[in-house]
């Protein structure tokens, strides 16, 4: 099953992994602790807390979330439809 995850469901997870963790962690330390234990970088963190977020409304969007990039996903997020 997990080979089927699309990069839009593991952005997701990660998402709310990260979400949880900026919770304990807390605003003036986040960057600290992004930067000890995330690779990803912040504008990543941001796009996958984003995803994690908003993940209803992707999900609402489109009939085959298995199939989306987290490109994609954002794009859709956006109000654009279509997916280049």
């Amino acid at each position: 099953a997990d080979a089927l995850r699309s990069a839009a469901q593991a952005a997701r997870d990660a998402g709310t992994a990260l979400i949880e963790a900026k919770g304990i962690v807390g605003h003036g330390g986040w960057a600290d602790w992004l930067a000890s234990n995330f690779k990803g970088g912040s504008r990543t963190a941001q796009r996958y807390m984003r995803v994690a977020k908003n993940w209803d409304d992707i999900s609402a969007k489109t009939t085959c979330v298995s199939d989306l990039s987290v490109n994609e996903a954002l794009r859709l997020l956006e109000g654009r439809d279509e997916l280049e």
